[in-house]
């Protein structure tokens, strides 16, 4: 195996066990390795949205990219049979699509979904992402998410498309009402 990635994948293992985000010297010292290629390799690691680094502390952590990539596999996977009687359920309560997704760093990820049977649906991709601040499902998930994670996503908030959200307060009141509706 190629030296530089056997390195890359057990930096990604390390970080995957720890609990809280970690430091270069911290990691380089677990691994074995100077702080220049511990370096070197987060950097490609991020690069490539592997891993991000907190701007207040320098600390770095594991995205979940390798879960977004993993999610891609979920038919194989015995998750869709347990959550696909429930979103079955809930779609036929409420006569629309149904999706499950988790949140993740402004955006939601579609892991599993259950199509309404109207002509006129929204369009998702397993393993794909949307802006969390542009779907229902989103804004939902960011009402139960700490006000300094909403206000930072709310900080940064962009145009997708003509109908989209842009003003923050508009937006911190619907994820308010979803907070208090539930």
């Amino acid at each position: 195996m190629e030296k530089s990635l056997a390195k890359a994948l057990r930096l990604i293992e390390i970080m995957a066990r720890s609990e809280a985000p970690r430091g270069v010297s911290d990691l380089g010292r677990e691994i074995g390795l100077n702080k220049s290629n511990v370096h070197r390799i987060l950097d490609t690691l991020r690069e490539h949205n592997y891993v991000v680094q907190h701007e207040s502390t320098g600390l770095y952590q594991l995205n979940l990219k390798l879960f977004e990539l993993g999610s891609r596999l979920l038919s194989r996977l015995h998750l869709k049979d347990v959550a696909q009687p429930w979103l079955s359920r809930v779609m036929e309560q409420t006569g629309e699509s149904c999706h499950l997704m988790i949140y993740q760093d402004g955006e939601v990820i579609y892991l599993d979904k259950i199509e309404n049977r109207l002509p006129v649906r929204a369009i998702t991709e397993l393993g794909g992402r949307a802006p969390a601040t542009c779907v229902a499902s989103g804004k939902a998930l960011l009402a139960y998410r700490p006000q300094e994670e909403v206000d930072r996503v709310l900080r940064n908030l962009k145009r997708y498309t003509p109908k989209t959200i842009t003003d923050r307060a508009q937006l911190q009141k619907e994820i308010d009402t979803a907070r208090r509706v539930g």
